[in-house]
């Protein structure tokens, strides 16, 4: 999938939000700076959270009490071990709350497996090379890995008639949605 903005980005997200059940794992992955956390505040602001929505770089993690629906928020960039995971008291949320965690394979072996991935990376115009990233375009290839993940991956497919900023292709796998 391309987003060609973050309007585009906050659009992919309240879609998503839409198909949470509350008990998703949602890893989320890419560079510093391609959208992970761009695409959670989104994602929250779509729930209904009305406050700061701050990236948990520092904190590893940021619960969310949105009414019926628990989010935890969590950045593993800094983690140094996956143990540190523990004293976080988090595991008993697992199946819980609705986990989007950034940076996921700093947790393993600790962390459960996914439901959905979203695979986050920079788009370079053709005939450019990316050292810094110049426009706000973003590729995402989102990844179904169980039977929670079918719906929230359907999500990307619906948006799939190209227009404002959104273009899909299906890779012919009916699991994964990806950029061309």
């Amino acid at each position: 999938m391309s987003v060609t903005d973050e309007s585009a980005l906050a659009r992919c997200a309240a879609r998503f939000a839409q198909r949470l059940r509350g008990v998703e794992y949602v890893a989320l992955r890419g560079p510093l700076g391609s959208g992970k956390t761009s695409f959670t505040r989104a994602l929250l602001r779509a729930l209904g959270h009305e406050g700061a929505v701050r990236s948990p770089t520092f904190t590893l993690v940021e619960p969310y009490d949105l009414g019926q629906l628990q989010v935890l928020h969590m950045d593993l960039y800094r983690l140094r071990n996956a143990h540190e995971l523990e004293m976080l008291g988090v595991r008993e949320q697992f199946g819980a709350a609705v986990l989007l965690i950034e940076w996921p394979e700093n947790g393993v072996p600790w962390l459960p497996g996914a439901d959905v991935e979203i695979q986050f990376d920079y788009v370079v115009p053709a005939g450019e090379i990316a050292i810094a990233a110049s426009s706000s375009a973003r590729a995402l290839k989102v990844t179904a890995l169980t039977v929670l993940g079918e719906p929230l991956l359907a999500a990307f497919a619906a948006q799939s008639d190209g227009s404002a900023g959104l273009s899909t292709v299906d890779d012919s796998d009916s699991r994964a949605v990806a950029q061309s």
